[in-house]
C-alpha cells in the first residue's frame, strides 16, 4: 500500500540549493533529499546543531509564515515536473519540439523545479515592464532566465 505524503520543495535564496522534505499524514518526516547543491558546514551546523532541521511538518509550516521566507522559497505538494505542465504554465507557445528536447534531455529535476519557481518572478517582472516581450521558452530554459534576479 502506498502511503500518502505531503511534500515541501525548498530552494535556498542564497545559493540556490534545492531540497525536498516528505512527511507522513501524521506530520513525521518520511524523507529528506538534496536535489541540487551541497550544504556548507555553516548550513549543516544551522540545520542539525542548532535544531532547525524540520523533523516535523509543523516545523516546516512555520517556515512559510516566519523569517525563513527570506531564506527559502517553498512549494507545497509534489510538483508536476512534466514538460506539458511547464508548456501550459509558460504560455508563450513557440519552438515546442526544441524546448521539449531540452527539457527532457538536458534538465534534471532540480533544474526543472527552478524553472517552475522562477516563472512567477519572471511573469511579474514582465507585468511591471510592459515594454519587454516574453522570450521563447527554449531561451528561458537554455539561458537559465529563471535564475535572473528581478
Amino acid at each position: 500500500m502506498m502511503q500518502q505524503l505531503t511534500t515541501y520543495t525548498a530552494k535556498s535564496r542564497l545559493n540556490g540549493f534545492v531540497m525536498v522534505f516528505r512527511y507522513h499524514l501524521e506530520g513525521n518526516l518520511q524523507s529528506f533529499e538534496i536535489l541540487e547543491g551541497t550544504l556548507l558546514k555553516k548550513q549543516i551546523d544551522w540545520f542539525f546543531s542548532s535544531g532547525n532541521f524540520p523533523y516535523y511538518e509543523s516545523m516546516i509550516k512555520s517556515w512559510l509564515k516566519g523569517d525563513m521566507r527570506k531564506h527559502f522559497e517553498i512549494v507545497i505538494g509534489e510538483p508536476d515536473l512534466s514538460f506539458e505542465a511547464f508548456w501550459e504554465l509558460y504560455g508563450h507557445k513557440t519552438r515546442k519540439k526544441e524546448t521539449q528536447d531540452h527539457w527532457e534531455k538536458k534538465m534534471d529535476a532540480a533544474e526543472r523545479i527552478k524553472a517552475f519557481m522562477g516563472l512567477k518572478k519572471y511573469n511579474n517582472h514582465l507585468r511591471l515592464n510592459t515594454w519587454k516581450n516574453k522570450v521563447d521558452p527554449i531561451r528561458y530554459l537554455k539561458h537559465k532566465r529563471y535564475e535572473d534576479e528581478f
